[in-house]
């Protein structure tokens, strides 16, 4: 295994980590923003 292939690695490994954070964040974010709306609309009835 060449320091080239063990920087592509940690890189791929890096990228997986923010990924998984982006959609984990995203992912609350809906939630709360459809939480918010759901009582917006409860409380214009």
């Amino acid at each position: 295994m060449t320091p080239q292939d063990n920087s592509t690695t940690g890189l791929q490994c890096r990228l997986n980590q923010v990924l998984v954070l982006t959609l984990f964040i995203g992912h609350q974010c809906s939630t709360a923003f459809a939480t918010m709306l759901e009582q917006f609309s409860l409380k214009t009835e």
